[in-house]
């Protein structure tokens, strides 16, 4: 099951609980979220070190500088409401507290500015995630008429 849902239910209280019921979330994400890389997988022979394993990684993941990079963007070419559309993106792998695992997160450079939006499954493409981020808004539309 998907949920495409507003950025304002990108939060704890939310997430946690339908992923823990398998739900894959589908959301906006604030350009200020807090972002973490993957945790160092271990290497041939290496053992870890005493402790719980890494949920997150060390390092933070600033959107905005990963969205001002000139490399790493790739055109897409995906259906919204229906149109042929082509968009240009950027796709990585993050954890994120108010999920608790990895997620994959897509930049989307537009003319004048850019967003994010991101996964809980981790193994959806960019094309999945920005086809089913409009569908939320065509869902409220239509509820109120």
């Amino acid at each position: 099951m998907c949920a495409v849902v507003d950025g304002g239910y990108a939060k704890e209280p939310f997430l946690k609980p339908a992923v823990a019921t398998g739900t894959t979330v589908i959301s906006r994400l604030r350009k200020d979220a807090a972002q973490y890389d993957l945790p160092r997988a271990l290497r041939h022979g290496e053992h870890r070190a005493p402790g719980r394993p890494r949920k997150y990684g060390k390092n933070r993941i600033s959107l905005a500088k990963r969205a001002a990079h000139w490399q790493g963007w790739q055109t897409i070419h995906c259906a919204i409401r229906g149109k042929p559309t082509t968009k240009i993106t950027k796709t990585l792998l993050a954890t994120c507290r108010p999920v608790g695992r990895d997620i994959r997160v897509v930049i989307v450079k537009e003319e004048h500015h850019w967003f994010a939006l991101f996964s809980t499954d981790p193994g959806a493409s960019a094309v999945d995630i920005v086809e089913a981020a409009p569908d939320r808004s065509t869902i409220e539309r239509n509820s109120t008429t």
